[in-house]
């Protein structure tokens, strides 16, 4: 089974940038978009009903962060993260 970009519940995808190295209150900008990291989260099991069994724990570890906009903006595709 498939699963769209919008199905699993994470709002930006990033590749090559060590999530795990920001601290809290820790900013960051994507685009035009300031964050601020509030911290990890895990995998829920909501993936698992999307896609296969098993899926949660094949991907733990690798749940992402949560981060607090601080100054609205636009995202794009390639855009560069940049910490502050």
């Amino acid at each position: 089974m498939g699963v769209k970009n919008s199905e699993h519940r994470r709002n930006v995808v990033t590749r090559g940038i060590s999530l795990k190295a920001l601290r809290r209150g820790e900013r960051f900008r994507v685009g035009e978009v300031l964050f601020e990291y509030r911290g990890p989260r895990s995998v829920c099991r909501y993936i698992e009903r999307l896609t296969a069994p098993g899926m949660t724990q094949a991907l733990k570890g690798r749940g992402g962060i949560c981060a607090r906009v601080i100054e609205n903006g636009t995202v794009r595709v390639g855009d560069k993260i940049e910490l502050m």
